[in-house]
């Protein structure tokens, strides 16, 4: 089994976005994929972490599409 997710991406100067963990992913940097690659058995079920931070400047608008 393939999951695929993204975390968020910059396209401005003053906003930073840092990935801060994952869980045995595969990482683009340049598109924000991550991805896993599982074998699940039957019934078996897997958590998976993916953790990013956001740094916006004080009174700045953030629009989350």
């Amino acid at each position: 089994m393939t999951i695929d997710d993204r975390y968020p991406l910059s396209e401005s100067s003053s906003f930073e976005v840092g990935l801060l963990k994952t869980s045995l992913a595969k990482i683009d940097e340049k598109t924000g994929s991550v991805k896993w690659t599982l074998d699940l058995g039957k019934g078996e079920t897997k958590g998976l972490l993916l953790e990013y931070s956001v740094k916006i400047p004080k009174y700045s608008n953030l629009l989350v599409e």
